[in-house]
């Protein structure tokens, strides 16, 4: 066994007049935090960054777009967003939600697609949309989908990120002020829902349906309808 002399860690180091605390101070300056773990640590923040502002798009906690102006609609997308928008719509083509399966395993972070005061926000997002669609095979989920991506998206900017600094919204008119909707954004929401629930949605001024979240890119965030059991 190696001895180590004591010494009092209430004093200085030998042969210094600074304080113990300007010693100490220059002790941690001089510890260098290594790459990897900085890189990670820098990684896990931006995550957690986006997933912050994701959550707010999600559930609609944003400033009114009515006072800050609505976003920009997006009709070029980017290759990835454009790439997973195909891969969607396979799976609506194909008939069959379980098509969507792989695209929701490539994301690495919470998939947005319940409240998580609703139940178990980390269970099956696929089971989840079959439990509640109207057929018990979430068909309808898939034809809602399709309209929706029939739409161009809202362009929401999420942060300085180079990767991953905005998000696309589907439709776009969920990023809408719904009782100022112009002649032709009124006709898209009629392809999204029977006119009842259209005039419904206008008188509350609150988008309730579903909103559609893919990052720039090309993550697929969240399919969640607002107010979602």
């Amino acid at each position: 066994m190696i001895d180590v002399p004591y010494r009092d860690v209430r004093t200085p180091l030998p042969h210094s007049n600074r304080p113990v605390s300007e010693a100490r101070s220059s002790r941690i300056a001089q510890f260098v935090i290594p790459s990897s773990i900085r890189s990670a640590t820098e990684h896990t923040l931006r995550h957690l960054v986006v997933v912050l502002l994701l959550a707010a798009v999600v559930h609609s906690t944003l400033v009114a777009h009515a006072e800050s102006g609505s976003p920009a609609i997006e009709t070029k997308l980017p290759p990835l967003v454009s790439e997973m928008r195909d891969r969607l719509l396979a799976a609506v083509a194909a008939g069959h939600i379980e098509d969507l399966r792989e695209p929701l395993e490539w994301n690495e972070m919470p998939f947005m697609f319940r409240d998580a005061s609703d139940g178990d926000s980390s269970a099956d997002p696929i089971a989840y949309w079959k439990s509640t669609s109207a057929d018990g095979s979430g068909k309808d989920i898939l034809a809602d989908i399709g309209r929706m991506l029939a739409l161009p998206p809202a362009k929401l900017a999420i942060g300085r990120d180079a990767e991953n600094n905005a998000v696309y919204v589907w439709p776009y008119l969920s990023e809408r002020p719904l009782d100022r909707l112009s002649a032709a954004e009124e006709k898209d929401l009629l392809s999204l829902m029977p006119a009842t629930a259209a005039e419904s949605l206008r008188a509350s001024k609150k988008w309730s349906w579903w909103r559609l979240v893919i990052g720039a890119d090309g993550t697929w965030h969240a399919l969640k309808r607002a107010g979602a059991p």
